[in-house]
């Protein structure tokens, strides 16, 4: 299986992903090159605190989340990239001393970003910038580990139940990607959340699938429906 593509980290990203939720298993020998190629892009010029970096292409193009949003905004390409990073070697659970390096300063890093963002008052506790990057910091949380960050996630989630529209979303919050992060959520919080959400997500489940964020988001509506 091909994961790695050398000129887009957000590409080779989705390929990871693709496998992780069809549940295709991934060998020793690729989950290894895998988690070096994305340790060896820790900190290079352009990351966002320190993370690991999108290429040229990720920023000069923009990238698309496995859900089918787009991000344009260099920034958020920067985070959302550094998050699903960071995600991705939680995961591969490869342990040679350069990953946990890169998982290390990638974690000091973005933890120093979330600080000052916390004490100038842009933030609270649990959320990151907008909706679609706290989202993405969910699912690093969530990968690290559920109990760990507890207390964090369950401080975003309040926030989230604050920003429903009453029609089964959320203000500011993407609906695709912020339901997958909300399936990798196993709190009570998370799964309320979903329940609040289950009318548009029982549409998505029953929608025809055609193309390939279709099936995607098809197949992340069956998983909130499992859990709900």
């Amino acid at each position: 299986m091909i994961l790695i593509n050398q000129t887009s980290l957000a590409q080779t990203l989705d390929n990871f992903n693709e496998a992780f939720y069809s549940g295709k298993p991934l060998s020793a020998d690729e989950r290894k090159k895998l988690a070096n190629w994305l340790a060896s892009r820790q900190g290079l010029e352009h990351s966002y605190a320190g993370m690991v970096t999108p290429t040229t292409q990720d920023y000069k193009n923009g990238v698309t989340l496995f859900t089918g949003e787009k991000i344009d905004m260099r920034a958020s390409i920067g985070h959302i990239m550094g998050e699903e990073a960071l995600r991705t070697l939680y995961l591969l659970d490869v342990n040679t001393s350069a990953v946990k390096k890169a998982i290390k300063n990638s974690k000091d890093g973005l933890n120093k970003a979330i600080k000052r963002s916390l004490s100038l008052g842009y933030d609270v506790k649990g959320t990151y910038c907008c909706g679609k990057c706290t989202a993405a910091y969910w699912r690093n949380l969530s990968a690290e580990g559920i109990i760990k960050n507890k207390n964090t996630i369950n401080a975003g989630l309040k926030v989230l139940k604050k920003l429903r529209d009453g029609k089964g979303k959320w203000h500011r919050f993407p609906f695709y990607y912020t339901v997958l992060s909300l399936t990798g959520i196993n709190l009570p919080a998370a799964i309320e959340e979903l329940k609040y959400a289950h009318l548009p997500i029982e549409r998505l489940s029953n929608r025809k699938s055609v193309s390939k964020f279709d099936k995607r988001r098809k197949m992340i509506a069956e998983m909130a429906m499992e859990m709900i």
